[in-house]
């Protein structure tokens, strides 16, 4: 593993990548656009165009909705803006919970949002509802499973960051050939990157 401090240091690490055929081809992971928008800023300011050329900025969710996408798996990102509100849907169901009161948390403001951190939370740890213990069900961890669970069924297809990632990275390590890109990887990982 190298740890790159820099986009100099970045710039001359991808040069140096080697790549196969005539024309060069390699993969440069980004946490989101605007990371690739710097790097090929700085990139261009400092006169690198050979490092640039041939590289492909992906950002890290892209890339693993396209494993995903190769090992036949459909979904969508995006659920973490709808979060809230499902659970606000769900609050309002007959949910069978054994710590918190219904009443509490569809009368109580908030609620949504605190279960909608704690299970953003677990889901960035690389857990899924079936991680947490099932026979914990008279605790708020155990609630926060029977939650999780209506939550990931009402979305169906509707994923968050954590969770595509968790996922493409699981159908990666059964089969590192489902990678739909050529050339050698480089990552850039920033500080708001997560376990998943």
């Amino acid at each position: 593993m190298t740890i790159i401090w820099g986009v100099a240091e970045w710039l001359k690490y991808l040069d140096s990548l080697e790549t196969e055929g005539p024309l060069r081809s390699r993969v440069t992971l980004v946490p989101n656009p605007r990371g690739a928008h710097t790097l090929r800023r700085e990139g261009a300011s400092a006169g690198k165009l050979g490092a640039l050329a041939g590289t492909y900025f992906l950002p890290v969710v892209a890339g693993a909705l396209g494993v995903l996408e190769s090992a036949g798996i459909t979904c969508r990102s995006g659920e973490e803006g709808k979060r809230a509100s499902r659970l606000i849907g769900l609050f309002g169901e007959a949910l069978n919970l054994a710590y918190f009161p219904l009443d509490l948390l569809r009368e109580t403001p908030g609620w949504e949002d605190a279960f909608g951190r704690t299970i953003g939370d677990l889901e960035a740890a690389g857990l899924r509802p079936s991680d947490l213990p099932s026979q914990d069900t008279s605790t708020r961890l155990g609630d926060v499973r029977v939650v999780w669970a209506a939550l990931d069924a009402l979305a169906r297809d509707s994923w968050t960051r954590g969770r595509i990632l968790c996922e493409a990275a699981a159908a990666l390590e059964k089969s590192p050939s489902l990678w739909p890109y050529d050339g050698p990887v480089l990552a850039a990982v920033g500080s708001e990157m997560t376990e998943a």
